[in-house]
């Protein structure tokens, strides 16, 4: 399990990936973005959530 200092789902999330603009969860790590796809990812993932509705 990889702890995250923010964990967000439900959300609208754009990105520059042609193969896949849209995308409804990510988490963040040191600043950094370590994680962005679909709520299923998040699993790989402890730390506190935030869910966007």
């Amino acid at each position: 399990m990889i702890k995250a200092d923010c964990i967000l789902k439900n959300a609208k999330i754009f990105t520059a990936d042609k193969s896949k603009l849209n995308a409804t969860a990510l988490a963040v790590k040191d600043g950094k973005f370590v994680y962005v796809g679909d709520e299923t990812g998040l699993s790989e993932f402890e730390g506190e959530v935030k869910d966007l509705g």
